[in-house]
């Protein structure tokens, strides 16, 4: 009897799981991704560039110069930047 609950559980969690990544896929796939950057995500990536050189290296320095409340922000654009460039 266990067993049988433990599977309908299962099935049940992974029916849930399919329902969520489908909608991520409806949901994200509206006009808005295919502008890229916003104008103010243009400040952030140059403010990235102009105090990143090596993103692991130069955390410390992002860290007092960015500040703790933009870090995450600067680097998330700043990563997308590097890895795919204007290919996104």
């Amino acid at each position: 009897m266990r067993n049988k609950t433990g599977l309908k559980n299962l099935i049940f969690f992974g029916g849930l799981i399919l329902i969520a990544f489908v909608t991520q896929f409806i949901l994200a796939g509206g006009k808005h991704l295919e502008y890229g950057f916003f104008i103010d995500d243009w400040y952030v990536l140059a403010w990235y560039k102009q105090i990143v050189t090596n993103p692991i290296l130069d955390i410390i320095k992002a860290w007092k110069e960015i500040g703790p409340h933009n870090l995450v922000h600067a680097y998330y654009i700043g990563l997308l930047f590097e890895i795919f460039e204007f290919n996104y």
